[in-house]
């Protein structure tokens, strides 16, 4: 689930919720892979053969949120809330690392690390069983425009970083005899959450259920 709000304190304010369900459960995962979840920002008017760093200087004002994200916040709770030691290990982080991505693009994406350390939730809805859960809120600073398109999606790419250190070194390479395999792991590495040819702007609130007939599913704000 992502939501995006406008305005809060002052701040653009980005929801992330997220739930391995059923076949798909973290503690199958393979050491030394991590995970992340991208929310796309688009300014059509900017250049998309181009890329970071050499942009113009004032290109991560020109979305919703500020593209660069500094002094932006991360809250993370997995499960329902987990010691302050054990989130740690789980080496959550805001991925502030935008090298190459093209100067239309402006990122917003978290990581972790360590998914394997979140444990089991052991809980269920609609007859679903959910092994693990995260929940992340981030408090980010405005951009000049009053609303980007956007798009998203998920990976898990292998963690070649050494311990405490998770974003610059995140996804550089396999290592031997660690490659991903879809047969034990239930799918690829990568999601499509929301593509981006729907034309979807901020302010927007939707899900992704793996089990709907169109997705992502559209949620009404009440």
């Amino acid at each position: 689930m992502f939501k995006t709000e406008d305005s809060v304190s002052g701040k653009r304010e980005v929801t992330m919720e997220m739930q391995w369900i059923n076949n798909s459960n973290l503690v199958r995962l393979y050491d030394d892979w991590g995970f992340e979840n991208d929310l796309y920002q688009w300014n059509n008017k900017l250049s998309s053969t181009a890329q970071r760093p050499a942009c113009p200087k004032d290109t991560d004002t020109k979305f919703w949120a500020n593209a660069s994200l500094k002094g932006g916040t991360a809250v993370f709770i997995f499960n329902e809330g987990l010691s302050s030691a054990k989130n740690k290990a789980i080496s959550p982080y805001l991925d502030r690392n935008h090298l190459s991505d093209t100067c239309n693009q402006g990122t917003i994406g978290i990581g972790i690390g360590e998914p394997k350390k979140i444990p089991n939730y052991g809980g269920g809805e609609a007859g679903q069983k959910i092994n693990q859960r995260a929940f992340v809120r981030l408090s980010l600073p405005k951009g000049n425009a009053s609303w980007s398109h956007i798009s998203s999606a998920s990976s898990f790419l292998p963690n070649n970083c050494p311990k405490g250190v998770h974003q610059d070194c995140m996804g550089l390479h396999e290592e031997p005899g660690n490659t991903w395999s879809e047969k034990n792991m239930g799918g690829d590495t990568d999601m499509l959450l929301l593509n981006k040819k729907r034309g979807w702007k901020t302010p927007a609130y939707f899900s992704w259920d793996e089990f709907a007939s169109k997705r992502p599913q559209g949620i009404g704000r009440g």
